[in-house]
């Protein structure tokens, strides 16, 4: 019994060693066949035919992956990572292109390289300012700020609700919304007026990247607006901050609009309790002609008309 195993045991080492060599050669064939994975790098191309001159703009951004052998010192470059950090990196990069002129031709699909780029890039705050033009910031909430979603870019109408404190009037602020900026006179009522209207946000916290670029900084939420205005209204958006608080209302990005005169979108205490008594007394007219079956339930119009359903 002993003997036969024996004979047995050159045979099952041949076959061990036999599958050995079949495993080693398939892997040494599928390596072979296999097409290795290639390094990729991210890089900027124009996504438009940028002409020699022309400012390039968030829309002629893109992004396109090529092999990381193929990236050259010129070629700008993006991270690859998906991570909050690296993403703020990639914005920060395309920041640095917005407003700056190409000195060749670059068709579309094509790289951007540092070497086609003239012009200083415009990255701090001043550096944005229209001529003339200031920077001044007011403090804002989620309710002032309609709920945190204004951001750079975007246009808005302030009103003012002034309280005057002891000694210190706010007719000069209603006075100085009619007259351009000037802060003459003095008031004694609590009211709200326009107090600017259309006015540019240049920035909201510490963010001031243009429209349409995402950095994650409006995520965290803001505490302050700052304005571009002229150095008469930036005085008297200050004065405006000392006497009451500040809201904002938003505008459509095209919209040119505006009131003739502040005056017309003015509101006292007075005039809200005219109008409060006014619908108190409406009201409760409704609310006799609805129990005695004259009329179905309608609605109230400012007008003060009867609108009862058909």
């Amino acid at each position: 019994m002993q003997a036969k195993l024996k004979d047995k045991i050159p045979l099952l080492v041949a076959i061990v060693f036999g599958l050995i060599a079949v495993l080693a050669v398939n892997h040494y064939v599928k390596r072979q066949t296999e097409t290795p994975e290639v390094e990729k790098a991210n890089i900027i191309v124009s996504t438009a035919d940028l002409q020699p001159g022309e400012r390039i703009e968030q829309e002629d951004i893109g992004t396109e992956a090529i092999p990381a052998k193929m990236v050259s010192q010129v070629h700008i470059t993006l991270p690859g990572g998906r991570s909050p950090m690296e993403a703020d990196e990639a914005q920060r990069t395309k920041m640095r292109l917005i407003g700056r002129k190409v000195a060749r031709k670059i068709p579309a699909g094509e790289a951007i390289l540092w070497s086609d780029l003239t012009g200083a890039t415009p990255t701090t705050l001043a550096s944005k300012l229209q001529e003339g033009l200031r920077a001044v910031s007011v403090p804002v909430d989620d309710v002032s700020a309609v709920g945190l979603n204004v951001v750079p870019g975007d246009r808005v109408d302030i009103l003012a609700t002034l309280r005057p404190k002891l000694g210190q009037g706010i007719g000069s602020l209603i006075a100085a919304a009619e007259k351009g900026g000037e802060l003459p006179g003095k008031g004694v009522h609590t009211v709200t007026v326009m107090l600017m209207q259309n006015v540019g946000v240049l920035a909201t916290g510490t963010d001031h990247t243009p429209p349409g670029v995402v950095t994650g900084k409006s995520v965290r939420g803001y505490s302050t607006l700052t304005l571009q205005v002229t150095p008469k209204e930036a005085a008297l958006l200050t004065h405006a901050r000392q006497h009451g608080e500040m809201s904002f209302i938003l505008r459509h990005p095209e919209s040119l609009d505006r009131l003739a005169s502040p005056s017309e979108a003015q509101v006292t205490n007075e005039q809200i309790n005219e109008k409060i008594s006014n619908l108190d007394t409406r009201r409760a007219e409704l609310i006799e002609i609805i129990q005695k079956g004259r009329v179905e339930p309608h609605a109230v119009f400012e007008d003060g008309s009867d609108r009862a359903e058909e």
